[in-house]
């Protein structure tokens, strides 16, 4: 074949240009809006054509240009047709969607920091509860641990006034013997030895509260030395305690002589 003639070319150049020119319609995508963006390519010159007006002057011309336009940042050249605002509204939806995903991701996490709260809080409400429940009971075993403690100590004493009623009604002819780890020694705890008739020991006995209440620890002391200096018969003790019961009361006596209060 040859070279197309002068006519043929024009021919083909005016039925090129009266072929119209489409674009493809845009899809909306919910999740990213540069590739709807992208699924719209841009305008052609083509497609919109600067518009010319003829100048009030005379003997020359001045070319106007299409006004522009700005929707959702892009941009459109000319007046919008139908294609461009059904294009605007898609952008729109897709805002819009946008929008409700954000606030849907933000009452999301707002729920979940909620539960999270409410969970810790339940956790701190359950220790403090288990806390009070400890409390509670470590208070419940001191106060029976004080009970029998007050318990023991009023039988302590109460035993001790039973025994030296007896030493102090003991007639010659009527025998009572006393061993030296039984004899009514002013201490709380049980005696063994000698050595364990303290000062500190015999002090805690003489102005403990339960020892005769009611009493002034002056007058506590001055009965207690008046007891401990009155003659015990021998009859009363063991023969083999008797050494040690009698130095052990003399103990008793210098301590009582010289506590302070």
């Amino acid at each position: 074949m040859g070279s197309p003639t002068h006519n043929e070319s024009i021919m083909n150049v005016a039925s090129a240009a009266a072929t119209p020119m489409t674009r493809p319609k845009a899809t909306p995508e919910n999740r990213d809006d540069t590739l709807m963006l992208q699924l719209a390519p841009p305008r052609t010159t083509a497609q919109h054509t600067p518009q010319t007006a003829p100048s009030t002057s005379t003997g020359s011309h001045s070319t106007v240009k299409a006004p522009m336009r700005w929707a959702h940042g892009v941009r459109f050249n000319g007046p919008l047709d139908e294609e461009d605002k059904h294009f605007i509204r898609q952008l729109e939806k897709i805002e819009a969607s946008k929008a409700n995903r954000v606030a849907f991701a933000r009452a999301r996490s707002t729920m979940e920091r909620g539960a999270a709260l409410g969970t810790l809080n339940a956790e701190q409400a359950a220790g403090w509860k288990s806390a009070a429940a400890r409390q509670r009971q470590f208070q419940e075993e001191t106060t029976r641990r004080a009970r029998r403690e007050k318990e023991r100590l009023t039988k302590v004493f109460s035993t001790y006034n039973y025994k030296w009623m007896q030493l102090e009604s003991l007639a010659p002819c009527k025998p009572f013997s006393f061993e030296f780890v039984n004899f009514p020694w002013p201490v709380l705890e049980p005696v063994v030895t000698r050595e364990d008739i303290t000062e500190e020991r015999v002090r805690e006995f003489i102005l403990h509260p339960l020892w005769m209440p009611g009493q002034s620890n002056a007058a506590k002391l001055e009965l207690a030395l008046e007891k401990w200096t009155k003659k015990i018969p021998r009859i009363a003790f063991e023969p083999e305690e008797t050494y040690s019961i009698i130095e052990s009361q003399d103990d008793v006596v210098h301590i009582l002589s010289h506590m302070t209060l």
